[in-house]
């Protein structure tokens, strides 16, 4: 659970935040068939709601609000790195699951 370093750090033990890791995993399970679809069509930009572009940007929020609060960012660091580097290949407007692209390349 990659979120339990952030709330312990607060005083929130993590079966208190398990119950709603549980309903965004289950949220987000319904989104596997579409990225499925996409990294098997290679097309990682049709329908994409929330950009790498997007999401890289974020990225550092999320990784200095971990160091702010006394955490290791990691175990999370490599796909900030991996997204960075796919925005400047020019794919920005693409969804997360171009990053395969970069792995098996």
């Amino acid at each position: 659970m990659v979120m339990a370093p952030l709330v312990r750090s607060d005083g929130v033990a993590a079966g208190d935040v398990a119950p709603l890791m549980g309903r965004w995993l289950t949220a987000m399970s319904g989104a596997v068939d579409g990225y499925a679809q996409r990294i098997d069509s290679g097309d990682h930009a049709t329908g994409v709601v929330a950009t790498i572009a997007m999401q890289s940007a974020a990225f550092g929020n999320f990784t200095g609000s971990a160091r702010d609060q006394g955490i290791s960012p990691e175990l999370i660091a490599p796909i900030g790195a991996l997204m960075a580097r796919r925005v400047a290949a020019g794919h920005g407007h693409e969804d997360l699951t171009g990053l395969v692209e970069l792995l098996t390349a």
